[in-house]
Formats: C-alpha cells, structure tokens, sequence
C-alpha cells in the first residue's frame, strides 16, 4: 500500500488515483477535502460566518411563521369567531400573500 499522508484517509477497496470506480464502471472523483473524517459536522456549521447565521436564522422565523399559519384557523374558531369567519381571515391571508408575492417578486 503507498504512502498516505496524515492529513487525508486511506483509499477506499477498488479505488484507483482518479476515484472510487464504481460497479457501473463510472468513476467517482476522490476528493480529499471532504474525504477528512478529523472535522465534525458541528464543527464545520459552528465555523460558518454570522451572516450565514443570520439568514439561517430569518429562514428558520419565515418558515415557523409560515407553520403557524395553519392552525390560526382553529385559534379563531376558540375565541369565538365561527369557522365562516376563520375561514374568511385565513383566505383573506392567502390572497394578501399572493398579492404580495406578485408585486415584490418570489
């Protein structure tokens, strides 16, 4: 077996200098970057910078808030409103967002 360095794995059964060779004859490109088994997952999103936070973080609100929706409906309905009157809201809703989604653009 050669040589190999500290810092990348050994290569994998039926790899050859380009890849892994695949059973349909295809070659997968080895790359040693990812290949390293040193660094954690939580490691390399603990790393990333804050504005990737950040939007990660207004991503996460937008869909919640998205979720949320879905039961405002029953919570109408609970403080009194009949479910005509949720319904109406809810639609009312959608229609804004529709709206809102055509003239700021998707």
């Amino acid at each position: 077996m050669p040589h190999v360095p500290a810092h990348e794995p050994p290569p994998a059964p039926g790899a050859g200098p380009q890849g892994l060779i695949l059973p349909h004859g295809g070659i997968l490109p080895y790359n040693a970057s990812v290949a390293r088994t040193s660094e954690s997952l939580w490691s390399t999103v603990r790393a990333l910078p804050r504005p990737v936070w950040l939007l990660y973080a207004g991503s996460f609100v937008n869909r919640f808030g998205s979720f949320v929706t879905t039961f405002l409906v029953l919570y109408l309905v609970e403080r009194g409103f009949s479910p005509a009157q949720a319904g109406i809201a809810v639609s009312a809703y959608g229609v804004g967002s529709l709206a809102a989604a055509l003239i700021g653009g998707l």
